[in-house]
């Protein structure tokens, strides 16, 4: 059971990834290099459009329904390194503008 997880997971983590690049970090690093500064409104849709982008429930850290293989540990911290980054780099731009 778990070589098959262990082969599935890639393409779920580099869909997850593509994704969340190109709906939610594009538009964030977008708004960081514009010149006039994004409205508040703005950030908090890219705040929004983070926090509520869908993990897949095997890489979800928070239900890992037992499953903690050393590969699924791995693809679960870059999820989440992931959505960390996406909020700290809208969010400090927004604030390092006002």
């Amino acid at each position: 059971m778990a070589r098959c997880l262990h082969s599935l997971t890639p393409f779920a983590d580099h869909e997850w990834k593509n994704s969340f690049f190109i709906q939610c970090l594009t538009p964030i690093l977008e708004a960081m290099i514009v010149v006039k500064p994004p409205e508040y409104a703005h950030i908090i849709a890219l705040d929004h459009a983070v926090r509520d982008f869908n993990i897949p429930p095997l890489l979800d850290g928070h239900n890992s329904d037992g499953l903690n293989t050393r590969f699924l540990v791995m693809q679960r911290a870059l999820v989440t390194t992931s959505r960390d980054i996406g909020s700290i780099f809208h969010w400090s731009t927004y604030y390092l503008d006002h």
